[in-house]
């Protein structure tokens, strides 16, 4: 039953990988992964001020 166990740290780079491509797919660009997570279509998607203190939060 634990003989797959020795995987499953691959299992994690690799989805660790899949995330980070999905991610950054919007901008293009690794430099924008956190852009591309924060971004959810509302308040600050346009702006980049994603906490509202009126000041570009993502350069």
């Amino acid at each position: 039953m634990f003989s797959d166990i020795k995987f499953f740290p691959l299992f994690l780079i690799v989805g660790f990988l899949l995330l980070n491509v999905t991610a950054a797919f919007p901008q293009q660009s690794n430099t924008n992964f956190l852009a591309a997570r924060a971004y959810d279509g509302g308040v600050g998607s346009a702006t980049g001020d994603f906490n509202g203190d009126g000041k570009l939060d993502i350069v």
